[in-house]
């Protein structure tokens, strides 16, 4: 839909009649008078044209784009779950550009700035020297790596990534709040707001001659490749798909080209860090803080890093971006030293303010802050060790304590001023409404300096009264536009990226992904089974074949059944599985969930769509209702077997994910088969067994169009066993699996083969002219599942995690 005009939109004027801003404070949109600032002018006027109606609608539209998108933050302890939509905003943030410019130097210089003391740190520490820093700020900081010291660092510059947090002050000016370089996120955040800002508001876009993020992502991408050397030797390291910012990283991920690997899929092995089969790794994006990374030297719990990456790095085989150690930047008592580290060092003073800090470390710092302590925020100087604090909210026992650690070590605390930030229009269900804002900015190194994103990550609060932006707190994100240069030709908002390789597919990707094929068919055949035969155990059977039927079951749900139950309690058993393992539907459900969960950037939209559906919850106690949910649950699984079958191609890894699909039904054909009759010398009972087994394939039509009816068991076996064109036979899915193991990625073509090969050597017995009795049938596929389980563990072997220890529990 277009977006309205002004001829178009008459009715709709009003939209910003009922915006007020707050008493005190700054807002972005309305200066002291109440009238629009001059560079918001121009967007009130279309804002006004579009009416309250439309940006609503243009509000769903963004979050259904964000839903299509997978986007989300983790919230640990919500009890809603922990993850959390993503939201963003329909009303931009301005800033004029000459002021951009402004704030833009202000932030090279403080990049530079910290560059120039990281290298320091690590090198010939003059600042300690100096005296320009107190040796505790720095030696007494869990972020300094004292393993590191004389390591090489990156070039042009130590620090090739800065990021700050800003919000306005008082003399309108954005303020320094925080230094981000230890592993800063965001920069994904952000490019997904442009984006989905960029295709929901076009016109708007357009019209206010936004400038692009393009040119920023093709800086980065420049500099990660010219310090790995080429772009095969690159990647990204993550902690993982439960990390509360793990979409942010797949997406910049996804934007640079770059694999998304896990510890677990790297090893240090050989003198260089690598995933298997793939080549040296050179250079690492890494969102893990650093002493994760290394559990031979740093933490040694630590199951997210990979041993050895420290040795790699003083070695200079592996460039960390940030570099480990960096994250001694990331330290409130360093904030007062900088202005004087910028005059000595720089000859300058510093651009950008920065919200009044105190080191407790100091006797005068210390005494300040005693003295003003209910006034101010307090907080330890490393990030990691806890938030800030407002003691004049404490409780005088709490106070009193806070006041006792702080005299105990006051070199590990520092306290700031509270700063009072701006606010801006945020869309209310009553409209426009004043909600405090900080900036996340974002520079990259250059040959000479550092390039500065013309945007930024903008948080929001979520009450009118908060000042508190952080993620966790659920207030809405906002796209930051800075006007393009007045000659400047317009860039798309983000430029495509056009791969000339496949990209590689990290070995926790690749399990993920098998599994999920796995898991799928597990759950499909124990479902139909169930939905098929329910009222066969519960009808006027003979005791055997009821016995069969749950026996076999049991075999499907890889669990053991008590035939001395009644049928509905033991199908009820099947169904729950066991909560400690992943057995029974509702096991099979959980591990699908976990392995969808766990590459969600992987995953195609509609994909994403289908796996929120899913409900690993508890089965329903009452029978009737837990088998009135097969029928959906069976709908959602066809439903992601079709999305997943078109959207992954073979070499992005919809080789695994068929691999894992037509091996899992290969087995569980042949469990069925195998329980139900090909054990039996009863003809009368291997017929009725027949029945049963067309029942829970879906093949009684296929039978009765081409067989008539009553079945017949040798017949069923022939179509089940050897019918090429039957989607569900044994054949069928050897010859699918044939396919799939011949498109495998990252192998020489003559394993591929190879695999291929024993795949139809398993299958060759099937091409004879009919199978001669059920006890050869039966000789027969016993020996095919434990060929089949061979090629697996082969498959495990050559592509899936290293460590076995971090692997998904999961059965054969």
């Amino acid at each position: 839909m277009a977006e309205p005009t002004a001829t178009t939109a008459a009715s709709t004027r009003g939209l910003l009649d009922g915006y007020r801003r707050r008493r005190s404070g700054l807002d972005e949109m309305l200066g002291a008078d109440g009238n629009a600032r001059p560079q918001w002018q121009s967007l009130c006027t279309r804002l006004e044209h579009i009416g309250l109606p439309e940006l609503r609608r243009r509000q769903r539209e963004i979050e259904r784009r964000l839903r299509e998108d997978g986007a989300t933050y983790h919230i640990y302890g919500n009890p809603q779950g922990p993850e959390h939509p993503w939201a963003l905003d329909t009303v931009p943030l301005l800033i004029d550009r000459p002021q951009w410019e402004q704030v833009s130097r202000g932030l090279e210089q403080r990049a530079h700035l910290l560059n120039l003391l990281l290298a320091d740190l690590y090198g010939p520490q003059r600042a300690l020297r100096d005296g320009l820093l107190p040796p505790a700020v720095v030696l007494g900081h869990p972020g300094y790596v004292r393993a590191l010291v004389g390591a090489p660092l990156p070039t042009p510059q130590a620090l090739p990534l800065y990021t700050a947090d800003l919000a306005r002050g008082p003399d309108e000016r954005l303020w320094v709040l925080g230094d981000r370089v230890q592993a800063p996120s965001g920069l994904g955040y952000a490019l997904e707001n442009r984006r989905v800002m960029a295709e929901t508001m076009p016109r708007l876009y357009r019209d206010m001659r936004t400038a692009g993020l393009g040119a920023f992502v093709d800086a980065l991408e420049r500099l990660l490749t010219q310090l790995a050397g080429s772009a095969d030797a690159l990647a990204m390291l993550t902690p993982g798909p439960y990390n509360e910012t793990y979409f942010d990283q797949a997406l910049l991920a996804a934007h640079l080209g770059i694999p998304l690997v896990l510890g677990d899929d790297l090893n240090s092995a050989g003198g260089s860090l690598r995933m298997p089969r793939g080549t040296p790794l050179r250079a690492l994006l890494r969102r893990l803080d650093a002493d994760w990374c290394d559990p031979l030297e740093l933490r040694p719990d630590s199951l997210l890093g990979v041993p050895g990456m420290l040795e790699q790095v003083r070695c200079g085989q592996l460039h960390v971006v940030n570099p480990l150690g960096s994250g001694v930047l990331e330290n409130h008592a360093l904030t007062p030293f900088l202005p004087a580290l910028a005059r000595a060092w720089l000859g300058e003073e510093l651009l950008l303010p920065q919200v009044a800090t105190w080191w407790c470390g100091q006797p005068r710092g210390l005494a300040h802050v005693l003295a003003n302590i209910d006034n101010l925020l307090v907080r330890p100087i490393a990030r990691a060790h806890g938030p800030a604090i407002f003691p004049g909210t404490l409780a005088p026992a709490a106070r009193e304590a806070l006041l006792t650690r702080i005299r105990a070590h006051p070199e590990a605390w520092a306290a700031q001023a509270p700063a009072v930030h701006s606010t801006a229009p945020v869309i209310t269900p009553n409209g426009l409404a004043p909600r405090a804002v900080v900036l996340r900015s974002f520079a990259v190194a250059a040959d000479t300096g550092y390039t500065v994103m013309p945007g930024a990550l903008v948080r929001t609060a979520a009450r009118p009264d908060s000042p508190d932006t952080r993620g966790s707190q659920g207030g809405p994100s906002k796209d930051l536009w800075v006007p393009a240069a007045p000659d400047a030709e317009l860039t798309p908002a983000l430029r495509t990226r056009l791969r000339d390789r496949p990209p590689l597919i990290p070995p926790h990707t690749a399990d993920n992904l098998y599994w999920i094929g796995r898991y799928l068919a597990r759950a499909e055949a124990l479902a139909r089974a169930v939905r098929a035969w329910s009222w066969r155990v519960d009808s006027d059977q003979t005791p055997a074949l009821r016995n069969r039927l749950l026996l076999t079951l049991g075999a499907l749900a890889g669990m053991p059944v008590n035939l001395n139950q009644h049928p509905h309690t033991a199908l009820l058993g099947l169904l729950a599985g066991n909560a400690s393992a992943p057995v029974g539907l509702a096991g099979h459900w959980r591990g699908l969930d976990g392995s969808l969960g766990a590459i969600r950037d992987r995953l195609p939209g509609d994909a994403l769509i289908l796996s929120r559906r899913f409900n690993p919850g508890p089965v329903p106690e009452e029978s009737e209702q837990a088998l009135a949910e097969l029928e959906p649950r069976l709908t959602v699984l066809w439903a992601l077997e079709g999305v997943l079958g078109e959207a992954l191609m073979p070499h992005d890894g919809g080789a695994f994910f068929s691999c894992g699909l037509h091996l899992e039904r290969t087995l569980s054909l042949i469990a069925t088969l195998n329980g139900l009759f090909l054990s039996t010398a009863d003809p009368l009972l291997a017929d009725a067994s027949a029945e049963a087994v067309l029942a829970a394939s879906g093949g009684g039509d296929v039978y009765r169009r081409s067989h008539g009816w009553p079945p017949e068991a040798a017949s069923v076996l022939d179509l089940l066993l050897r019918e090429p064109d039957f989607a569900r036979s044994l054949n069928y899915q050897l010859d699918a699996l044939e396919r799939s193991a011949r498109s495998l990625p990252g192998l020489p073509i003559a394993t591929r083969t190879d695999w291929a090969d024993q795949v139809r050597a398993i299958a060759a017995p099937l091409a004879v002219q009919r199978i001669a009795s059920t006890t050869a049938a039966g000789e027969l596929i016993r020996t095919l599942r434990g060929e089949l389980h061979t090629l697996s563990d082969a498959l495990s072997a050559h592509y899936f995690p290293l460590n076995p220890q971090l692997r998904t529990h999961r059965t054969l």
